[in-house]
């Protein structure tokens, strides 16, 4: 393998390491938010 290819493909792997670590806390967020959201609305109609 030439420098070149190696190089890109560390970098392709740290890209999507780094976006999969800051994309994971935000789906866990959006989900919490949600549940939230559902407790929210259940507690105001009263069920």
């Amino acid at each position: 393998m030439s420098p070149l290819i190696l190089l890109s493909l560390n970098v392709t792997v740290a890209v999507v390491v780094r976006s999969y670590t800051l994309f994971t806390p935000v789906v866990v967020t959006v989900k919490v938010r949600r549940v939230m959201l559902a407790v929210l609305v259940a507690v105001v109609l009263g069920v």
